[in-house]
């Protein structure tokens, strides 16, 4: 039951919430159970709390990115973007692809055209400064796989206008392959 398991988080935090991995834990469980719009403030309050933490900064993108709040979403990707090693190594790379496939799949799921179009636009020019293009690029049609396997649960036609947005967007990218 959602009002119990609420509940018990509400009385956790209450008696709890000088600790910031409490604060984190409650985030990540509205996170990862779909309820975006709660975890934004328990990011934010993780984030004050420990602003270098690549991790949170990314995490509240994802939730911004699925509730249509593009600023903070795009704003909390470019503090994680900043926070990432600056040199080309496999491991910031992984962490980069990894986020950037949950933000994108939450986007495409929940976001309207409008902002996923802005959205994609905005982040590409974000993640072009920090020389991550490619780890950009390769995220989408990884995404998009993503969503063919749960195709069935997307609204009729979604993933058909994803489609059509991503090839007017990336038309004169060449190594952009859209499945």
């Amino acid at each position: 039951n959602v009002e119990k398991a609420n509940t018990a988080l509400e009385k956790v935090l209450n008696d709890h919430s000088e600790y910031p991995e409490i604060i984190e834990t409650i985030a990540n469980i509205y996170l990862k159970s779909g309820y975006f719009e709660k975890a934004i403030p328990f990011f934010e309050k993780v984030i004050a709390a420990e602003p270098g933490d690549i991790s949170n900064h990314f995490q509240l993108s994802v939730c911004c990115a699925a509730t249509n709040n593009l600023p903070l979403a795009l704003s909390n990707l470019e503090k994680a973007m900043e926070l990432l090693p600056a040199q080309q190594d496999d491991l910031a790379d992984l962490v980069l692809s990894l986020y950037l496939d949950t933000i994108l799949e939450n986007i495409f799921i929940h976001g309207t055209l409008d902002n996923i179009s802005g959205f994609l636009r905005e982040s590409l020019t974000i993640v072009e400064k920090y020389n991550r293009r490619d780890t950009f690029l390769k995220a989408i049609p990884d995404v998009i796989f993503i969503l063919l396997r749960q195709y069935e649960t997307l609204e009729t036609g979604r993933l058909e206008k994803i489609e059509t947005l991503l090839n007017e967007i990336f038309k004169e990218e060449p190594d952009m392959v859209v499945p």
